[in-house]
């Protein structure tokens, strides 16, 4: 016998926006309730900024590791720490 309880959870979506990040860009964005938020790049393949539901923004990029054909997530750094340009200037390196 399955009870409420024991349903199976839903799985939640993440939610995602594209635009040109400049310096003052994860500041606009609020955090969500239940997911994380993605704003994406429009510029640079693979450049976003991730905020997380407890409010903590971060810039990553998404990329090859060498000749590896397998994508892998990579934290840049805390957006209260690094400039979008400095971070920029990581992700290209």
């Amino acid at each position: 016998m399955v009870t409420k309880e024991q349903q199976n959870p839903t799985k939640l979506r993440t939610s995602s926006t594209s635009t040109r990040i400049y310096k003052s860009t994860w500041e606009k964005h609020s955090p969500q309730i239940k997911r994380d938020f993605y704003v994406r790049d429009t510029k640079l393949e693979g450049y976003y900024i991730r905020i997380s539901p407890n409010g903590k923004k971060t810039y990553c990029i998404h990329t090859n590791l060498g000749r590896i054909d397998k994508k892998i997530d990579i934290t840049v750094g805390d957006c209260n720490l690094l400039t979008e340009a400095e971070a920029r200037e990581k992700v290209l390196k």
